[in-house]
């Protein structure tokens, strides 16, 4: 049975372009829903006690989640 991988994804933005990087980010998100054992994304904004902007992609297996990574996208 394969297991389940998750990539999870901080990143440093600069000041002033957080809704810019929202947008993009989303649009990510939306391609990536496109390959194969997508199981979800999700973007978490910059907290007290993270503060990077977090993204966590998870897939079925970790080589439907290589091939993401691996991809042009």
């Amino acid at each position: 049975m394969a297991a389940a991988a998750t990539a999870i994804i901080g990143q440093k933005i600069l000041p002033g372009v957080e809704r810019e990087y929202q947008s993009w980010q989303e649009d990510l998100n939306t391609a990536a829903a496109y390959y194969p054992g997508l199981l979800g994304s999700e973007i978490s904004p910059p907290t007290p006690l993270q503060p990077d902007w977090v993204v966590v992609y998870r897939f079925d297996s970790v080589a439907h989640l290589q091939a993401w990574i691996n991809s042009a996208t």
